[in-house]
């Protein structure tokens, strides 16, 4: 489920049309759906859970509190797509009915963040990231968004797969997704698969155990490997699963436990 509005200004926002929407242009367009309706609508398109996501969904934290009480209360899985900028006491109220917290991680300096996000500083971004992983227990993952020429250098890169690896642990996946040309960034090119497959070897020489490639359909790293025997686990085309060998949670052929929710 998704809404209007962010708190970030993100340049090449590949949600802009929501994102910076004009509120009172928009609003005929959109539908209400009172929270207590949400569970059902999840149960009539058969779904395991509710996500928020689009765009950001502390905008409109208060009904996707709401809604995710009701969709714990029923039985269903939560998860927040999120750029994590909130506050601790934001957290801690919704924190006991999410089990997965999908968060960006736009770069690893101050710089990078101003200059992309229009903030000042992302140390409180990394101490939310933290809590909800070790506090509340959620699933955690990040994205990057691999912007050429604005958070794609390899330091920067090797800081934030160290610091995920360290502070997340290494069964965190790591999202790297290709840029593509939006909004105020529309000049620029997308991002050349090399310099997504070189990421992706940073993260991977940094520990960690499931790094991906996004928005890059058909591409080998898309698909889920058992990181203890090697084998394929899950192949996915974009959002379609083609292949899937977990018992459970577990690999289908040597029964290593496998992160997450399945």
């Amino acid at each position: 489920m998704g809404s209007l509005g962010c708190n970030f200004l993100c340049p090449g926002c590949q949600n802009w049309e929501i994102a910076h929407a004009e509120i009172e242009k928009e609003l005929p367009s959109l539908r209400f759906v009172p929270p207590k309706d949400t569970v059902q609508l999840a149960r009539d398109g058969r779904c395991k859970g509710i996500s928020w996501t689009y765009n950001e969904p502390t905008l409109w934290f208060e009904y996707t509190l709401d809604s995710a009480r009701k969709a714990r209360e029923a039985g269903l899985f939560t998860n927040y797509v999120t750029n994590a900028y909130m506050t601790v006491e934001a957290l801690d109220l919704i924190g006991p009915y999410l089990n997965a917290f999908r968060a960006d991680l736009k770069g690893f300096s101050d710089e990078t963040y101003k200059r992309i996000a229009k903030i000042h500083g992302f140390d409180g971004i990394l101490e939310i990231l933290e809590r909800a992983k070790h506090f509340w227990g959620m699933h955690v993952e990040i994205i990057t968004n691999l912007i050429p020429g604005i958070n794609d250098q390899n330091a920067e890169l090797k800081e934030m797969a160290r610091w995920i690896c360290d502070s997340l642990g290494p069964e965190t996946p790591w999202h790297v997704t290709r840029f593509e040309p939006r909004f105020r960034l529309s000049h620029l090119s997308r991002t050349p698969i090399a310099k997504l497959e070189q990421a992706r070897g940073i993260g991977l020489e940094a520990g960690l155990k499931y790094v991906y490639l996004g928005n890059v359909p058909g591409h080998p790293a898309e698909n889920t490997a058992c990181p203890a025997c090697g084998k394929l686990l899950i192949e996915r085309v974009n959002c379609r699963v083609v292949q899937y060998h977990l018992d459970g949670s577990c690999c289908g052929y040597c029964g290593h436990s496998i992160a997450g929710y399945f």
